[in-house]
This record gives structure tokens, C-alpha cells and sequence, in this order.
């Protein structure tokens, strides 16, 4: 999630429904001048094909209007060319995703023509014209970026008046709108006064709300190892339970000893589980704090990375409060069944029996 952050705003304002959305509306405009929001950008999306005189290629169409660059940091990811949302030449600029433009062999300046087609969204088809089935616009790319990720990579963003008469959409119509947040801007609090202004209709999304699956799938793999951990924790308990036992027998005489003196068969069971824990807590310690500094480590220096399309990234690490407390909690708990039910066993039948 923290690589998305150079091509997805920290903010996104959605229908409810997830249909489309008036760039006109007066609730919207209102909302959109809250304090706190630096700039914003209406999008749109499709999907279509892109044709040159020896190439064609599926791709996603994205449609920006001209407040994009100061929205999302696109400038930041383009090395080739300058990112334009005009036309170029009296044809519609194209900025080209990496992934694309290797396939293509495109570049930013590429004299020749690029087609960019798509199906024909409404209206009827002849079937004897198959042609018709399709629209088409003509292109030059005016910029190649690399966002380092699939999607990103293999799109075009251009303008949204170009993609809105492109897949004959009304002028103020739109899928999304980018919002970029002032310096020092709170992005939950601004999050909650949008809410608080548009009401049910719309939905506000942060980076996690804008990409559920992902969430989704950190979640799943956190509790995933959570329970490979725990797993290994039960098993690494009969080393306690066999290290605890032969204690209790090793000192077997110094027990007969502390009864016979007076000590009371709980006095003598408390002594051995204190022990126990204090064992298992000192590793779970030693280890938790290891896992702090692993992680603080990481944060600062990205020493961990992951591959993501044609560049990777520092593997993304957070500390939890309350993933903290559940581990010390589990290890807690396991540690003092560990060292209660040899201890409780052993003490009470040896001293029964003496």
C-alpha cells in the first residue's frame, strides 16, 4: 500500500452505488471546498485498444482533467516526455503506462499515429457495417511513465473530455474524484467532514478503502501467520513442559525438604510456575523486542524488498499496539498451562505420597 500512494490520491470521492457522478453537483463542489484539500481531479475509466500501424494491444483508458499532475504525483513517475492532459498537434495527448509502451514500442514524440479504440457504448449497430461496432481517436503520446505496477503500467491516461466523447458520455459526468490534502492535513478528519457533507449518496475512501482486496489479503495473511506462529508455539510449549519436569525432578529432594519445613504443596506449586514463566516470558521479551527493532529497521532502511512490475519496493511493515498485547497474551497463556499442569501433577502426588 505504500507504493500506491505516488499514483492513488490519499483520498477518493465515489457514488454509494458506484455509478457515476455529476462533476456539477452542488453537494459535491461544496464538499470539495473543505478545509484541508489542496486540490482535487474528476476521473473516468474504461477499458479499449490501442493501435499503431504494426502493433495492437488491450489497455485501460483513464481520463484526467488538467488539475491531475497537482492532485497525484504523476510527475514523480514520468521519465520520458512531459505529462499533458491537452492536445498535441490537434490530436489528443496520450500518456503511455511502461508496460504499454514497451509493448508498443512507443515513445514519448512518436511521430506516427496511435489509434485508441473502444466499443461503441450506445446506439444501434448494423451488423453488415462491423466497423460501426467500434469508436476510435487519434493520438500522439505526449509522456511514459513507470508506476512500478501491473495496472498503472499497462494504461493511458489522457483527457476526460477526450475519454467522455470517446465512450459518449455527458460533460459532467465522471467515476471518481482524486482529492490531495494540504500539508499537515488530517486525512480521517477531513475524511469524516466529507462524510458529514455528502451524505449517503457518496462514499469517501482512503488508500485501504480504494483497494479492498489488498486489504483484504494483508489480513488474511497476518492472521495466516498468526496461526503458523501459534502452531509453532504449542510445540515449542513440550520443551517447556520436558525442561519443567526434569527440574522438578532433579530437585525432588529440595521439595520433601521445603514440605517437611513447613511449606504448603501451593507454596512449593508457585515457586516452580513462577519459574516456568519467568522462562518463557524472558524469551517472549528478548523476542518481541527483536521483532520491534526488525521492524523499525525496516521502516527506516527498506531492507526488505518485493519485485512490482519493473521496480521493487521496501516491504511494507507496521506495528500494532494490539497485535503487540494478543502475541504477549498467547504466549502468556500457553506458558502458564506449560508450566501449571506438570507442576500441579508432579507436586501433588509426590507430596501425597511421601
Amino acid at each position: 500500500m505504500t507504493h500506491s500512494a505516488v499514483t492513488d490520491p490519499p483520498l477518493m470521492i465515489r457514488s454509494a452505488d458506484n455509478s457515476l457522478i455529476k462533476a456539477d453537483d452542488k453537494t459535491l463542489l461544496t464538499a470539495l471546498e473543505t478545509k484541508g484539500i489542496g486540490s482535487y481531479s474528476f476521473i473516468l475509466t474504461g477499458e479499449g485498444l490501442v493501435k499503431t500501424k504494426y502493433r495492437q494491444q488491450a489497455v485501460s483508458l483513464m481520463g484526467v482533467d488538467d488539475r491531475y499532475p497537482r492532485t497525484v504525483k504523476i510527475d514523480s513517475i514520468v521519465f520520458a516526455g512531459t505529462f499533458a492532459t491537452d492536445t498535441l498537434s490537434g490530436t489528443t495527448a496520450l500518456n503511455v503506462g511502461a508496460a504499454i509502451a514497451t509493448e508498443m514500442q512507443l515513445g514519448a514524440g512518436f511521430v506516427e499515429a496511435v489509434e485508441v479504440i473502444v466499443p461503441r457504448r450506445i446506439g444501434l449497430i448494423n451488423p453488415l457495417v462491423p466497423a460501426g461496432a467500434f469508436k476510435s481517436l487519434q493520438g500522439q503520446v505526449a509522456s511514459v511513465f513507470a508506476s512500478g505496477l501491473q495496472p498503472e503500467d499497462n494504461s493511458i491516461i489522457l483527457s476526460i473530455d477526450s475519454l467522455r466523447k470517446l465512450l459518449d458520455y455527458s460533460d459532467h459526468e465522471a467515476e471518481a474524484v482524486a482529492i490531495q490534502l494540504r500539508t499537515g492535513s488530517d486525512a480521517e478528519q477531513i475524511a469524516l467532514r466529507l462524510k458529514e457533507t455528502l451524505g449517503d449518496s457518496y462514499q469517501v475512501l482512503d488508500l485501504a478503502g480504494q483497494h479492498p482486496e489488498i486489504t483484504h489479503l494483508i489480513a488474511m495473511e497476518k492472521w495466516m501467520s498468526y496461526l503458523i506462529l501459534l502452531f509453532i508455539l504449542v510445540l515449542a510449549t513440550f520443551n517447556i513442559v520436558s525442561s519443567l519436569s526434569m527440574l522438578l525432578i532433579e530437585k525432588k529432594e529440595d521439595i520433601y525438604t521445603l514440605h517437611s519445613m513447613g511449606a504448603t504443596s501451593q507454596t512449593i506449586s508457585r515457586i516452580f510456575r513462577i519459574e516456568g514463566l519467568l522462562v518463557s516470558m524472558t524469551g517472549a521479551a528478548i523476542g518481541i523486542l527483536i521483532g520491534i527493532g526488525l521492524c523499525v529497521l525496516q521502516q527506516q532502511y527498506g531492507l526488505i524488498t518485493l519485485q512490482m512490475g519493473l521496480g521493487s519496493v521496501a516491504y511494507p511493515v507496521r506495528m500494532d499496539a494490539a497485535d503487540l498485547v494478543v502475541i504477549f497474551l498467547t504466549i502468556f497463556t500457553l506458558s502458564y498451562l506449560a508450566a501449571y499442569y506438570p507442576v500441579h501433577y508432579f507436586i501433588n502426588r509426590r507430596l501425597k505420597n511421601s
